[in-house]
C-alpha cells in the first residue's frame, strides 16, 4: 500500500464513527492527499524532463561546432542559441491555440504535434546523416 493510502485509511477510520461522519475533514484530506501525489508526480516530471534535456542541448553544441569551422563557429552557436529561444516563446503558445478547454480529449493534441515534428527531425537526420558524418583519425 502507498503511504498515503494509509494515511487515508487511519483518517478515514477516526472520523467515520458509528456510520456516520463527524465532520467533512476526510474529504479535505483526501483531496489534500491526491493534491500531493499529484504534486510528487509533476515534481518526478520536471525532474527527468530536466536532466534529459541536459544531455540533449551540449550534445547539439558539440555536434554543431565538430561540423562547423572555427570561423564560423560562434555565428552557427548563436543561430542554434536564437533558434531554441525562439522556440521555447512560440512553443506554448501554439500549444495553447491548439487546445480547446470545452474538449478535454484536445490537451493531447500539442504533444501530437511535437511527435510529429521530432518524427520529421528524426527523418531530416537520417537523410543527411552522410553530409554531417565525423571524420575519424583514418579518414583525416
Amino acid at each position: 500500500m502507498k503511504w498515503y493510502s494509509l494515511i487515508f485509511f487511519h483518517v478515514f477510520k477516526v472520523y467515520y464513527r458509528d456510520g456516520d461522519f463527524r465532520n467533512d475533514v476526510p474529504w479535505a484530506t483526501a483531496s489534500a492527499l491526491v493534491s500531493v501525489s499529484v504534486l510528487f508526480y509533476f515534481v518526478a516530471v520536471c525532474i527527468l524532463f530536466s536532466l534529459l534535456n541536459s544531455v540533449v542541448q551540449p550534445m547539439i553544441s558539440a555536434l554543431i561546432s565538430l561540423n562547423t569551422s572555427p570561423a564560423e563557429q560562434g555565428t552557427m552557436l548563436g543561430i542554434n542559441s536564437s533558434y531554441l529561444s525562439i522556440s521555447n516563446a512560440f512553443g506554448p503558445v501554439i500549444a495553447g491555440l491548439v487546445v480547446n478547454q470545452n474538449n478535454p480529449s484536445s490537451y493531447g493534441y500539442p504533444l501530437y504535434i511535437a511527435g510529429i515534428c521530432t518524427f520529421l527531425v528524426l527523418m531530416l537526420a537520417i537523410a543527411k546523416q552522410k553530409d554531417y558524418a565525423i571524420a575519424t583519425n583514418r579518414e583525416r
